[in-house]
Formats: C-alpha cells, structure tokens, sequence
C-alpha cells in the first residue's frame, strides 16, 4: 500500500540547517521516523517552495539512507505547520495556504496577542480562578492600583517569548519602585521617575499580578506542559517540565539562563511534596482544558506549550500559552520520552487528518507519484546554505525578534 505524504512547514533556514545536521530545534530523522509507524512520508518544505497558483511544493523527502532530496510534489492534504513569522508577505502567502479547501494546515497563523488569549481564557469559569489578574496598560495609575493589591506586578509586552521585554516592579519603602528588567539589570526610580518611563510603554504591555513562584535552591521555578492532539484526535499532555530561573533572576525562560529540570525531581524538592501527585493531576486537567477552550476560538490549534506555575503556598497558576513550541526544554532535562513524544504527536495527528480528508476528498488524497525535479532544483542544501549565509544571518535576527 503506497504510503500518504504529509507535509511539514518549517522556516527556511531551520530547514536548511536540519537537512544538514545542524544545531536546529528541529529534528527531521525523527518526523521521518515517527511517520512510518502511520503508513505517511514526509515532504520537508518552507514557504518560499510553496506555488499556490500550480499547487505544487518542492521539498526534500529522505531517501532510502538518512540523506534528502529534492522533491516536487502536489500541495500535501495535510500539513504540520512549524514556521513563525513577522514578515506580512510571508503571513500573506500562508494565510492563503490555511484557506485552501482541500488543506488541512494545523497550528496554523493565529493571532498571538496575550490579550485577546487571556480574555478567551476568562469567559471560561473553570479556567478563571488560575489566571493571575491582568489588564491592559492604559495610564500610570493602573500600575499602582495593582502594585498597591498585590504588592508587585509584571509588565508583559503584548506580544513576545523567551522573557524578552518582562519588567517586575515592586514597591519599596519611601515611594520608591524597584525595577527587575528581563536582561537581569535593576532600577530603583521615584514614583515620578516611573510614571514616564510607564507613558512610553502604554498600549503595549499588559499589566499582570506577581505570581509568587515556588523556589527550589533560592530560584523561582515553573512548569512547560506540552498539550498536543493525538492519534484520536482528542488533546493529550505529551509531558511536563520544571524550569528554574538562574541565580538572582526572575524569569525561567531557557534563553534567559534558565535550566530545565525533570518536574519530579524539583517537585520533590519542594515545600508540597506530600501533594505532588494531586498537583501533577490538576496542572495537567487545566491544561488540557485551556487548549479545549482555546480550540474553540482558534481552528485547527493541535500544539501548544503552556507555561504553569506554583505559588508558594502550592497553589497552580496559568502563564501563558506558546504557540511554537520549541519542545527543547524536554531534551535539555534529558526527557527523552517525552521530547520524543512531542514529535510522534504530530504525525499521529495527522494520519487521523489524512483519513478524515480521505472521506472528503478521496481523489485528491489517492497516491501522487513523484514528479521530477527540475534541474534548476537540482541543489543540495549544502549549496544553499553557502549561497544564503548572508541573508541566513539577517533572518536569524528577525527569528529572535519573534522567539
């Protein structure tokens, strides 16, 4: 029986460098792999090898050993959509890919405002007693409202990851504030001093409640829990990690020093260990239910990271949702079962698309042999890479603006 073909969306030069064995977030072997336990095989591609109006896509596919090779084929049915981008004609060109009638594009461009996604989380009244107090940053007084009630607060911009642009501020003795910025330096400013420094952020932060993290050795940890949809369809948790922030600083995020630590192991550790396994359970019941609450809202959502935390007194808090996740926390706390699970998710999720898209649109799903490739794209990423080292070191910047 010939095998379906599935794709998988990547940015290009994550593309370029996985195919190459490069340090990437990405590992290909592993789709490649996983895929086969579904009957499926796999077109690598990026947006730029995507021609809508011929709908057709070159790519790379593995070959009988470990090595890729150009390939040209028909638009996948379904396709694992892993690119993250700022660049509108891009978004553009995948706006119209996700709009296709007989595409089935999952994690597709959703809109990442932390706003719109905390007020979707706060129609649900099972969800609302673990989100932390949140409001638009519209005038200075806000600030000192929620300073006033909860002591300290996080300025959070509107859209951003990995920690970059996270300011707390806590209120010290004297009218004074001090200030903890994402990048480990500190402030200390008069109420004068931080009503103008809070005028040049206003309509681009959010105002959140300080969560008082649960530490392990002095640091402030929390927890990434992988939700994704499986072979049935349904959303399962793929595992669950502990990251603990670096010495003297607040936020966890790996790229901001932070360490990824088996859960258990700092769960243990802490405080509230004699309820580890009632937490574990509630952590993992709310999560699900905030990826079936934002499903609801977001079509064709099916791979989420969600950032939880613990308070000191072990009670569990929402943080925020990752619609990329990277997945390396799990591979840097050495959990191999569950980083490989991250991936295997993904292309059982989409052997159940290819049989509902099969009864929809049997034709379009029957085998489609391999065209050649031409030989204008008759290249080896080898090649590409040293033909795109330039623009690679651009595109690298604008990945950390979005990262």
């Amino acid at each position: 029986m010939d095998r379906v073909v599935v794709g998988v969306l990547l940015d290009r030069f994550i593309l370029r460098r996985a195919l190459l064995g490069r340090p990437s977030f990405e590992r290909v072997n592993w789709y490649t792999d996983l895929a086969g336990q579904y009957d499926l095989e796999v077109l690598f591609f990026d947006i730029g090898g995507i021609d809508l109006n011929k709908g057709r896509v070159k790519g790379f596919m593995r070959g009988d050993g470990q090595g890729y090779f150009p390939a040209v084929k028909p638009i996948p049915c379904v396709i694992h959509n892993r690119m993250l981008t700022t660049n509108p004609s891009l978004n553009r060109k995948l706006y119209r890919l996700q709009n296709m009638e007989n595409v089935c594009l999952f994690n597709p461009m959703i809109n990442r405002n932390k706003w719109m996604v905390h007020t979707v989380l706060l129609r649900n009244e099972e969800i609302r007693p673990y989100l932390p107090e949140t409001i638009p940053l519209r005038k200075a007084k806000d600030v000192f409202s929620l300073i006033e009630k909860h002591h300290a607060i996080y300025l959070k911009p509107v859209i951003g990851s990995v920690g970059r642009g996270i300011i707390r501020i806590r209120k010290l003795e004297y009218k004074a504030y001090k200030l903890s910025f994402w990048d480990g330096s500190e402030k200390v400013w008069s109420k004068r001093e931080l009503v103008r420094f809070l005028r040049t952020l206003r309509r681009n932060c959010l105002i959140q409640q300080d969560v008082r993290l649960a530490k392990i050795n002095g640091s402030p940890f929390d927890i990434r829990v992988s939700v994704q949809k499986g072979q049935d369809g349904k959303w399962m948790v793929a595992g669950m990690v502990a990251k603990v922030a670096a010495l003297r600083k607040k936020v966890t995020n790996l790229a901001r020093g932070g360490k990824a630590i088996p859960l258990e192991k700092v769960l243990e550790q802490s405080s509230f260990h004699e309820k580890k396994e009632e937490l574990l359970k509630e952590i993992e019941k709310t999560s699900l239910l905030i990826a079936e609450t934002l499903n609801q809202e977001y079509e064709n959502i099916a791979d989420l990271g969600l950032d939880m935390g613990i308070d000191r007194t072990g009670y569990p808090w929402f943080i925020e949702v990752n619609v990329r996740d990277q997945r390396y926390s799990f591979e840097s706390a050495k959990e191999h079962a569950s980083f490989r699970r991250t991936y295997e998710n993904p292309m059982a999720y989409a052997a159940y698309l290819c049989h509902s898209m099969e009864a929809k649109y049997p034709k379009v799903m029957q085998y489609q042999p391999m065209e050649a490739a031409e030989e204008t794209d008759q290249v080896h990423p080898m090649e590409q890479m040293d033909q795109e080292r330039d623009q690679e070191k651009e595109h690298l910047k604008d990945q950390d603006k979005v990262q």
